[in-house]
């Protein structure tokens, strides 16, 4: 699963807590829209996101803008270098940046160890703003890991930098019934697969998902294991750092 066929299936499943999408695939598209009145208020930013349905999403463009003109430069610019890209639109407020923690929601569906795995990330304005210059979310260092072997619903604590999980209880459940909810609908499919989701967590304690995918949108040598991920409270190289934002 890939970004755009994730964040699709993040509007279907959960579109209360989706962030907004519109799925571009050329500058003609990004035309339709600027005539059309009622897609773009004063005061939204254009988060602008590149996907692929050929090759590795890793690291792909994504820019921030106000302009839907300045949207069809880079789509323009974006295509001269890669042909096969497509972009995702979300339509969000200045408050979309302003979080105290984003994280990734893993759902391994395997019939022998069953598990689900949220990991919280800190933010600092440092951060975001080297988004766009490489450095993405899913290479911040983690500061929270709550393990749920087996779909238990008492999680092991892998990790803690001084995190107060007590006032993370809500978002943290409602992460967690995602997950349950991620596993059912693969499970009823009769899918083995490993899903990652990236979440925001605002100081509300409401969140917003932003992405869904599993392996194949960013490694497609090989399949990476559950065990490769983690060992014990250390964090190892990858598909949770590797995968781009």
């Amino acid at each position: 699963m890939k970004k755009i066929e994730g964040l699709k299936f993040l509007q279907k499943y959960f579109p209360e807590s989706t962030v907004d999408c519109t799925f571009i695939r050329d500058e003609q598209d990004v035309k339709k829209l600027i005539h059309d009145k009622n897609f773009y208020s004063e005061g939204k930013l254009l988060r602008v996101r590149g996907a692929s349905k050929i090759g590795s999403e890793l690291n792909l463009p994504m820019q921030t803008f106000t302009s839907l003109k300045d949207i069809q430069k880079f789509v323009k610019a974006q295509h001269k270098q890669n042909k096969h890209l497509e972009f995702i639109i979300h339509r969000v407020s200045p408050d979309y940046f302003q979080v105290p923690y984003v994280g990734t929601l893993a759902v391994y569906n395997n019939k022998i160890s069953p598990s689900i795995r949220i990991e919280l990330q800190k933010v600092t304005e440092e951060l975001v703003a080297s988004i766009d210059k490489g450095k993405r979310p899913r290479d911040w260092e983690s500061c929270l890991i709550l393990d749920y072997e087996f779909l238990s619903r008492v999680p092991k604590i892998l990790k803690n930098d001084n995190v107060d999980i007590a006032s993370l209880k809500r978002p943290i459940v409602q992460l967690y019934k995602i997950g349950e909810k991620i596993f059912s609908i693969y499970e009823k499919k009769g899918q083995d697969i490993e899903t990652y989701t990236r979440f925001n967590i605002y100081d509300s304690g409401d969140i917003l998902l932003d992405d869904h995918r599993s392996s194949e949108s960013f490694i497609n040598k090989y399949k990476v294991k559950k065990s490769d991920i983690y060992t014990n409270n250390s964090r190892s190289k990858s598909v949770l750092n590797e995968m781009e934002r």
